[in-house]
């Protein structure tokens, strides 16, 4: 499992500070759950995409040179360029159900696609229960 390396935030800042940050690649995010205080922290935007594809919506995140297990509960995007803009994670425990929502992928070719038909797939995602780790990516 790839760990998702984090940095430290100072909580208030301007919307400006936060915009300069965005361009130089770092994204605001915050963590919570598991009883804890919230904590503001920036990642990498290149180093997230990468875990992100790989791994999926639940990784390791490091905090405070501590490793976490964690599920990217919301990305923010803007409206226009669907730039990311903020990402909150939710702390998991090992060995605790989750929820996550998944993207459905077909494989392969049905036989009524053989035949000549066409699949309609009336979800593109589902929610799925289970402990973090057991979880496809």
């Amino acid at each position: 499992m790839l760990t998702l390396k984090t940095s430290p935030r100072e909580p208030n800042l301007s919307k400006g500070e936060l915009n300069k940050l965005r361009i130089k690649g770092s994204i605001p995010a915050c963590l919570y759950g598991a009883k804890n205080d919230p904590v503001n922290l920036l990642v990498n935007l290149v180093e997230f995409n990468k875990v992100f594809s790989q791994e999926g919506k639940v990784f390791e995140l490091e905090v405070d040179k501590r490793k976490v297990l964690i599920n990217t509960k919301e990305i923010q995007r803007k409206p226009v360029s669907h730039s990311i803009s903020h990402i909150s994670f939710l702390e998991l425990r090992k060995g605790e159900e989750t929820s996550v929502v998944v993207p459905v992928q077909t494989i392969g070719d049905s036989p009524g696609e053989k035949a000549g038909g066409s699949i309609a797939i009336t979800h593109e995602k589902i929610k799925v229960n289970g402990v973090p780790t057991d979880i496809p990516s």
